[in-house]
């Protein structure tokens, strides 16, 4: 029997709000499960048969099996997902992985960066492998249970991001990247057949399903029209999610301008519309999405309208790194409440190596500080961005992994930031936003992480 004594946050009936749950005792049996989940003023009516079933008093001091369960300022919570991360851009290549001139835009810095990430995750397997157990092991580390893999141009990488996070107990969605559309400077022997992307992606699908996997294209000025309308059409036959990155440069050089030469427009949307990407029904993430108009924005709501779910993922780390926020020499926000007044869902992610963090902690703090004071989300907002949000973008129902009795164990303990002698473990009682802040700030640094449990088993 594993004993937890602290504050609990998980989601309401509804899935969507979480809960705050002040001096709470969970206790997980041997098999995984959770069979105690609730405070201690609401256990105390049931005192008989907490004893007798599971050795847990709670009359007076709280204890279990004569061992006392003291109160503490840990957090035990959803677990975070990293819901835009590349599985060819893991930490340990030598030397520099940004390289080019970034002033020229994609054709700047995208050809020799992709070459090198190929060469790991196409050429070198093996090294591959090592380094998404590093990686994975850093994601444990830092209460990651959840994640989605881009993996370049290689069926083996994909199946690797599978069943290594399988190994390893996570819950990974994974996807092989598809690139069948040459354009001037990035033609680095990346292409890709459409058939042969299209097969890949369906082989993954048979092998896995769609829990596990996810139809994705590079750069949506990467993938013809053609390739791209049977990709959709797969991610709806399947229930699969459909990922694309979007409007993460603008300016010379960069994706509008490039799918103006081939599409004649500059809109980005418009094209994935056409191509069915949005249709009634479907799951799409579009990761960064900083530059994307109004226009488009009202045009992606309509679909969302329709039935089509739709999260952009937020990395605010790896935006900072590539300049993704300024054109010209102007700044260029995250528009944040833009995409949530048109019912788009906002998650965050790394998209390393661009980003250098493991944590969804420290993503968080970077997304609530990034914004001026005026549009800033809360902590309890950027806390759902990496728990709730990203988990369900993934096809997860959080409803059954949320700290609930009868449950499969699925959380992560945070030691909330601060000093234990400053506050005691009720002062937080009734005020979430306190709460969020100071699981934000424990859970940045992985020593604030003490414990994490994915489907049952116990990873950390």
């Amino acid at each position: 029997m594993k004993p937890y004594r602290g504050t609990v946050l998980r989601p309401n009936e509804s899935g969507e709000i979480l809960d705050m749950i002040d001096d709470a005792v969970v206790l997980v049996d041997d098999t995984g499960k959770i069979v105690v989940a609730d405070s201690i003023d609401d256990l105390r009516t049931r005192t008989s048969q907490l004893s007798g079933e599971f050795g847990l008093h709670v009359g007076g001091p709280v204890d279990l099996d004569g061992e006392p369960l003291r109160p503490s300022h840990q957090v035990l919570m959803p677990v975070t997902a990293n819901t835009h991360d590349h599985s060819f851009q893991p930490p340990g290549i030598p030397g520099q992985l940004i390289v080019g001139d970034p002033d020229r835009g994609f054709t700047g810095w995208l050809p020799e960066t992709l070459k090198r990430g190929e060469s790991v995750a196409k050429g070198q397997i093996e090294r591959a492998r090592a380094m998404l157990v590093g990686k994975y092991r850093e994601f444990i580390k830092h209460g990651v249970g959840a994640t989605l893999q881009y993996t370049t141009s290689s069926l083996d990488a994909a199946r690797e991001a599978i069943l290594r996070g399988d190994e390893h107990g996570l819950r990974v969605v994974a996807g092989f990247v598809a690139m069948d559309q040459n354009m001037d400077g990035i033609h680095q022997g990346l292409e890709v057949r459409g058939d042969d992307a299209l097969s890949a992606t369906e082989a993954l699908l048979d092998e896995f399903d769609a829990s596990r996997v996810a139809v994705i294209d590079r750069f949506p000025i990467a993938v013809s029209s053609e390739t791209r309308r049977r990709l959709a059409e797969l991610a709806r036959r399947y229930g699969a999610l459909y990922e694309t990155h979007l409007d993460e440069q603008d300016g010379e050089g960069c994706e509008k301008a490039i799918h103006s030469g081939i599409y004649g427009t500059s809109s980005v949307v418009e094209t994935l519309i056409n191509d069915g990407v949005f249709d009634s029904g479907s799951r799409v993430g579009l990761a960064h999405s900083i530059h994307t108009t109004p226009r488009e924005m009202d045009d992606i709501a309509e679909c969302v309208t329709r039935g089509c779910k739709v999260y952009v993922r937020a990395c605010p780390s790896s935006n900072a790194q590539l300049g993704s926020h300024f054109v010209g020499g102007a700044f260029v926000p995250f528009p944040l409440r833009d995409w949530e007044q048109r019912g788009v869902r906002i998650t965050l992610g790394t998209d390393r190596g661009a980003g250098r963090t493991s944590s969804m902690f420290a993503e968080m703090l970077k997304e609530h500080g990034r914004h001026p004071a005026d549009n800033r989300p809360s902590y309890q907002e950027v806390l759902k961005f990496g728990t709730l949000s990203g988990l369900e973008s993934l096809g997860i129902d959080t409803r059954d992994t949320s700290i609930r009795e009868g449950n499969m164990a699925e959380f992560v303990a945070v030691k909330m930031s601060g000093n234990d002698g400053f506050y005691e473990p009720h002062d937080h009682h009734g005020n979430p936003e306190f709460t969020a802040a100071r699981i934000a700030d424990g859970g940045q640094d992985s020593s604030g992480v003490e414990a994490l449990w994915v489907k049952g088993k116990q990873l950390k």
